[in-house]
């Protein structure tokens, strides 16, 4: 019988990649994509696999296959370390010289000097050394380096203490859960978002409960459409324990809602029940399915937990419908659906101005459509926050709203306060924890940003925006593999979004992929610039390579930010700060440019520290003698 991936064990699994990888060892173009191709899952669950088993990503994996596979052919054969680069999938002799120092320590050719029993005794006697250091420097630093590490993970504990969970690992996957879009039984097919807000609702609900951790509906909504997947291979992909499932008949004043509960693990129904309620009824039914959930599941409620359990934040059912259109348009994130949102996100207010939630929509949909590029609408926004909380203080998303808007007013000290009121209330809202890694990131607080994002990907995995930032925060940091797995997921939820695109192709030429560099760019070059450029891309590249595409970017792109970092990636210093101080004058720089890798030449350039002082982070950047922090 065929065994398929997901039912193999773990070192079976591992054993089949492995020779999957050695059976297209010499194809430079055997990737990411290639070996999920070939072993039957998707990108995204063969990397959280991994990750799980080896703690490598996939392309590290594989390329350290082709490492182990080149020393075996150093010590076994008279081919130059040259021809074995090609040999073992490599493109670049220059890129596999410094992936196999960083791997083992020491340079292609040092292996060719030696017997191979001295060279792997000698391997096998640095086995604690981190690859990439030479053996001598580390077997000092390597010891000096834990001490550190431990000192500064104690002070970084009780600095750092508060009533959030330290880490992703800590949520208990036995509380874990996930509700599935309700199938929509009635006759008009618009009772869909009527359907869709019953759901949002229990979503909301049951995230008020402290214990239990419920995956956002941006990531259970991708599997409205579920084909053939199981309810086991839907809670791996999204990392739950348990599944709600359920359909929505309504019929004039009458409805009929049948949920089950299921125990993913198991693959078995833990409970289930149909109900026959009248309309009017729907908030107390929605109520009575939340308690009999959380009862299911072995979770014993505080009164306080109770009464938060019953709160919908209306009982107006135009409004709660209207609402969930709002976000369904909002959550596109276009121009024209983030208009409709609006719209929907208004006449939720007008059937039900108490409804705060509501307010906190329009908010979040006025962030989206800015007064001008990178000048949000800050009076706006506060006044909506303002409102929502005055009807509800315990909606963590509104003290977020605040804490953007003075962020966007330079006010760091007051946007921290309210982003840890927010998180506070609701820890486990990737609404919430996303912004706050971008601001944790902004201000330099890398390791709480790294958390935080980690989080927000945690109870929204399948959130493009959380992969996206997650992948921007590993570029800058120069750990372009964990980027590229970043965006390699992005790739799967939205296949032409530009930046993901145009990541991708710089990455790839970091690592000497040029092929697939050059894929990316011109998918990129269609979806930002309108048109095929394929025979143009392919013309300049044979002439002039990458850096000849480099080039050809700049007159073609009109953001003045992205031709600084073209210019940058060229070494044209001065072009490079002549576009990036006409980006900050026109109000076209982001707040993290800093970071950007192409920039770190110019950190003490006078007129690069002019602009960071006039974006107000220089003292985030710089010591007060105007030296850049490290």
């Amino acid at each position: 019988m065929y065994k398929s991936a997901y039912d193999m064990g773990h070192e079976d699994l591992l054993q089949k990649l492995r020779q999957i990888v050695l059976d297209n060892l010499e194809n430079e173009n055997f990737g990411v994509s290639q070996l999920s191709e070939h072993i039957g899952m998707s990108r995204s669950n063969l990397f959280r696999k991994l990750k799980q088993l080896t703690g490598k990503s996939i392309s590290c994996f594989i390329r350290e296959i082709r490492l182990e596979k080149s020393l075996e052919l150093l010590l076994n054969s008279s081919d130059t370390a040259s021809e074995i680069a090609y040999k073992v999938g490599f493109n670049s002799p220059s890129y596999f010289h410094k992936c196999f120092y960083k791997y083992y320590g020491f340079h292609p050719a040092d292996a060719k000097d030696q017997s191979a029993d001295i060279l792997y005794k000698r391997i096998k006697s640095q086995k604690v050394v981190k690859p990439g250091r030479p053996w001598i420097i580390s077997r000092i630093v390597y010891p000096v380096v834990i001490l550190l590490i431990i000192i500064f993970g104690v002070g970084y504990t009780l600095l750092n203490t508060d009533n959030t969970q330290s880490s992703t690992g800590e949520i208990e996957l036995e509380k874990s859960i996930a509700i599935l879009p309700f199938q929509n039984l009635s006759s008009d097919a618009s009772n869909q978002y009527f359907v869709d807000g019953l759901v949002d609702d229990l979503i909301n609900r049951l995230s008020k409960v402290e214990g239990i951790s419920v995956i956002s509906s941006t990531s259970s909504d991708l599997y409205r459409e579920r084909g053939t997947k199981t309810v086991p291979q839907i809670a791996r992909e999204l990392g739950v324990a348990y599944l709600i499932e359920g359909s929505v008949q309504r019929d004039a004043n009458n409805i009929r809602i049948n949920v089950q509960l299921n125990d993913a693990k198991n693959d078995e129904q833990v409970w289930s029940h149909i109900y026959d309620r009248e309309l009017n009824d729907i908030f107390s039914t929605q109520t009575e399915i939340a308690m009999m959930v959380t009862s299911a599941m072995h979770l014993v409620l505080t009164p306080e937990q109770t009464k938060e359990l019953s709160s919908s934040g209306t009982m107006n059912l135009k409004a709660l419908e209207h609402y969930q259109l709002g976000r369904f348009h909002h959550d596109k994130m276009t121009t024209e659906s983030v208009g409709k949102g609006i719209s929907y996100f208004k006449e939720a207010i007008e059937e039900d101005s108490t409804f705060a939630r509501a307010y906190i929509g329009l908010a979040d949909a006025y962030s989206m459509l800015p007064a001008e590029p990178y000048v949000p609408n800050v009076k706006l926004k506060r006044e909506l926050a303002l409102k929502a909380l005055s009807l509800d203080k315990s909606l963590g998303e509104a003290y977020a709203i605040l804490a953007e808007c003075f962020e966007a007013e330079k006010n760091w000290k007051a946007a921290a306060t309210e982003y840890m009121k927010a998180i506070n209330l609701e820890p486990n809202n990737p609404r919430i924890l996303r912004p706050y890694s971008q601001f944790s990131y902004l201000t330099r607080k890398k390791q709480d940003a790294r958390l935080y994002i980690d989080r927000a990907i945690k109870y929204d995995p399948l959130s493009f925006l959380n992969h996206h930032f997650s992948a921007f925060i590993y570029a800058n940091e120069e750990q372009y593999e964990k980027a590229m797995e970043e965006l390699i997921i992005c790739e799967e939820l939205n296949k032409n979004q530009p930046w993901m695109l145009l990541g991708k192709s710089h990455i790839n030429h970091y690592f000497g992929n040029d092929h697939e560099a050059v894929v990316a760019l011109k998918a990129y070059a269609k979806v930002a610039f309108g048109a095929d450029y394929s025979k143009e891309i392919d013309s300049i590249y044979a002439i002039s390579g990458y850096k000849g595409l480099l080039e050809w970017q700049i007159p073609k792109t009109n953001f003045p930010q992205y031709q600084s970092e073209l210019y940058a990636a060229l070494e044209n210093e001065e072009m490079a700060i002549r576009t990036l101080e006409k980006a900050l004058d026109e109000n076209l720089l982001n707040n993290y440019f800093v970071y950007r890798p192409c920039y770190k030449e110019y950190v003490n350039n006078p007129r690069f520290k002019a602009i960071v002082k006039k974006k107000k982070l220089y003292k985030f950047y710089y010591d007060k003698d105007g030296n850049y922090i490290q």
